[in-house]
């Protein structure tokens, strides 16, 4: 589950980052200074978005997940596109023809 430092809204913190601040930290007992942030979920987004994570927000004094969609343009969306196939390419070991069938398919 991840932390807010609530000074400064430092965030994303983790068990890990706590333990560095107070060594007994058990996932239970937050140290001063620090908060839990609720995990919420995620909106559900459409091809040409994308899902961000923004800062926590609190209220009625507990943090909680945020997020904001963004919708991207055709360029972007091209480029989201060949990126993806340049991951494809070189994690499956598909040639220069197998990508363009692919993206020529509309399957990406």
């Amino acid at each position: 589950m991840p932390y807010i430092r609530t000074d400064d809204k430092f965030y994303p913190l983790f068990d890990g980052d706590l333990q560095l601040v107070e060594p007994t930290f058990n996932g239970v007992d937050i140290p001063p200074g620090y908060a839990r942030v609720e995990p919420t979920q995620p909106p559900i987004s459409t091809p040409n978005q994308i899902v961000l994570e923004q800062a926590p927000t609190l209220k009625n004094g507990t943090y909680k997940q945020t997020w904001q969609v963004v919708t991207l343009t055709d360029e972007q969306v091209a480029e989201r596109n060949l990126q993806n196939l340049k991951t494809r390419a070189q994690t499956d070991g598909y040639t220069f023809d197998d990508i363009k069938a692919i993206f020529e398919s509309g399957s990406l």
